[in-house]
């Protein structure tokens, strides 16, 4: 599985990938980065592991609406929002859930083994 990993805290990153040797993991941990991603004509990635706060005043919220205005080339995608800030993650989850494949809230999913990482 190919995943980006979008955090501004590489120990969020760093446990995830423990848990998860086999996966293919692009790590990223600012919005310009990110924004390069997603927005690249080579995105290729089966999940999308989205926090919302990325240091200071940035957050993934361009990401979103990127995604939500694109619609095409996003379909396949499964997004796990894993933001503490419940705020934040709820606008996140507003516009994604409407244009790709699954999406859901679910705050360090990868320490749960949340069934959706395994798909």
């Amino acid at each position: 599985m190919k995943v980006l990993f979008i955090d501004d805290e590489k120990e969020r990153f760093d446990e995830f990938k423990l848990l998860y040797p086999d996966f293919d993991i692009t790590y990223v941990d600012n919005i310009v980065d990110a924004l390069d991603a997603v927005c690249s004509p080579a995105f290729d990635f089966d999940l999308l592991m989205l926090d919302h706060d990325l240091g200071g005043k940035d957050t993934t919220q361009p990401i979103a609406d990127y995604i939500y205005m694109k619609v095409t080339g996003f379909t396949d995608l499964t997004v796990v929002i894993h933001s503490t800030n419940s705020a934040g993650a709820g606008n996140l989850y507003s516009k994604l859930h409407r244009v790709v494949e699954c999406c859901v809230i679910a705050p360090y999913a990868w320490a749960k083994k949340n069934i959706i990482l395994e798909r």
